[in-house]
């Protein structure tokens, strides 16, 4: 277990790291102390490993009378910590910093850029950077986050008083720029990884694409169902105004890409930021009146990637979801994996995990005990080498209240060694696997019930979802990414034998449930296609 200490308890971007990593208790225990009237003495630090000092004045109105409290706090007190922090034998020391260093309303920053504030706050963080990031050696790694502008749901700055203007104006400016900004999601997973590789020096965290003011606020007024006219013709005279308010919010203002964090898209970090979705992460967090989802997981010998699948479960957007994991009695410590996640799942409202590890026939036979085992109304499937989108199971529960399927899937993400491609979930007029995503699966668990697999090959889910076609259920789809497919499984192996081998299993289902002699020939050119083309 690794202990992190985030020195400034109660501040907007360490109460939500705290929150963001609930779902990791099984790796880090997290600890806060306020820093109003800290004394960092080297016994508070001891027997931690990591401290993130988030302590800070910033959004206050600089003035000759309290610029003194910039350096005390911004400076003085991380430096001490910094010191008292490395005495104790801490291993790393995390530095929240500004890219307010740079004192630039407008321009492109890279790691050459020579740093040169012109505030009081941005004056005392280089001043801590540089004498911190001196004490670094060996044992002592040090890590400065320089983020742009950070948002979120309830978060303090510039965002909060943009969003304010334009929900109550309806005219707004027509003005192409980009700037970087980083959602607080975004940032929590940034500086996970930075702990998580133990990584030192000065990073430039921010969303995987630059924001063009305009976009943003048009976003912020159609998410709260509000119109937006957009206007030019003032744009040469706001462009030019030496006002630095303006320059802030029309200008641009960039880094380089050097570190682009893309776990929240910007669309669907502005969902949450308006309060249209919730990021549930705390532990205290409950929606009693949510249907409950079961998700299953087949696993056999799958230590090298179940942890990310589980992860996928448990960090859903959605409140209320049963977990059962059916492991096929694994010899290597895929099980142990599993279950280090047990206390994560007891301790979160909303959440539990079963796990069961015994011979059976195969991933088949083992859906057919997960179904069984089940108390969800519906049931998503999910392989221990794929991993669920965020929002996956809120999304499938919401199709299932709109539509009241029986069956249904969203699109997939395949993750290939040449690049990533979306297979696009549809039904066609043809009958066919082309559009059929087993991983985005969710089925009613009556039809789970009703329609066990056979176990009688790997196509056994095509045969499942053709018998239910045949039968005239309700099979809906949805064209947004739910899953992750991780390319290279048996299904998709590419030497002529395997491929002979799908032909003739798809065509005998295919004619299992009396369709056309022409499939054969679909068949070949589908699977002569994959081969050929990948």
């Amino acid at each position: 277990m690794r202990k992190i200490l985030i020195v400034g308890a109660n501040s907007y971007i360490g109460t939500n790291f705290e929150n963001y990593m609930v779902c990791y208790a099984d790796k880090y225990e997290i600890s806060t102390i306020s820093s109003i009237n800290l004394v960092p003495k080297i016994s508070l630090f001891a027997g931690y490993e990591i401290v993130f000092f988030v302590a800070g004045i910033a959004h206050k109105k600089e003035t000759s009378k309290n610029r003194h409290l910039y350096y005390n706090v911004n400076r003085d007190l991380a430096i001490r910590t910094a010191r008292s922090a490395k005495k104790a034998g801490v291993v790393q020391f995390i530095l929240l910093s500004s890219m307010n260093v740079y004192g630039m309303l407008t321009g492109h920053i890279t790691k050459d850029t020579i740093p040169c504030p012109n505030s009081a706050y941005g004056n005392s963080k280089l001043q801590a950077d540089e004498k911190i990031i001196s004490m670094q050696d060996e044992t002592f790694h040090v890590a400065i986050i320089r983020p742009p502008m950070v948002y979120g749901r309830e978060c303090k700055g510039n965002y909060p008083l943009l969003r304010e203007f334009v929900l109550k104006s309806p005219f707004f400016p027509n003005i192409k720029n980009v700037r970087s900004m980083i959602y607080i999601g975004n940032l929590c997973e940034f500086i996970k990884n930075i702990i998580e590789h133990q990584e030192q020096g000065v990073f430039f965290p921010q969303n995987a694409e630059y924001v063009c003011t305009t976009e943003l606020v048009k976003k912020i007024v159609e998410l709260n169902g509000k119109k937006l006219i957009q206007f030019r013709l003032l744009n040469p005279l706001l462009k030019g105004l030496p006002i630095p308010m303006f320059r802030k919010v029309f200008g641009s203002l960039t880094y380089e890409f050097s570190e682009p964090v893309d776990t929240f898209s910007f669309e669907e970090s502005l969902k949450y930021t308006e309060g249209i979705k919730v990021w549930k992460t705390n532990k205290t967090e409950k929606n009693e009146q949510s249907m409950l989802v079961t998700i299953l997981t087949v696993s056999f010998n799958s230590s090298k990637t179940i942890e990310k699948t589980i992860r996928s479960v448990f960090t859903q957007t959605y409140p209320n979801i049963e977990y059962i994991i059916i492991d096929g009695a694994s010899s290597d410590n895929t099980v142990q994996i599993a279950r280090s996640f047990q206390k994560a799942f007891d301790s979160t409202s909303g959440r539990s995990l079963k796990i069961v590890s015994e011979p059976d026939r195969g991933m088949y036979d083992a859906l057919n005990k997960g179904a069984k085992l089940a108390h969800g109304e519906i049931i998503g499937q999910i392989n221990s080498d794929d991993w669920y989108e965020p929002d996956a199971v809120q999304i499938m529960s919401d199709l299932y209240r709109q539509k009241h399927y029986d069956v249904a899937w969203g699109s997939m993400r395949i993750q290939k060694p040449t690049g990533n491609m979306i297979k696009h979930a549809k039904i066609g007029r043809l009958w066919t696997t082309t559009g059929w995503c087993h991983p985005g699966m969710f089925s009613k668990k009556e039809i789970l019930l009703q329609y066990p697999y056979a176990c009688e090959s790997m196509y056994d889910d095509f045969d499942f979802i053709t018998a239910v076609h045949q039968d005239k259920k309700n099979i809906i789809t949805i064209d947004k990414v739910i899953s992750n497919f991780c390319f290279g499984g048996m299904s998709t192996q590419k030497n002529l034998r395997e491929v002979k081998k799908r032909i003739h299993i798809l065509y005998k289902v295919y004619r299992k449930y009396g369709m056309s002699r022409f499939y054969w020939f679909h068949r070949v050119g589908i699977e002569m296609a994959k081969y050929f083309l990948g």
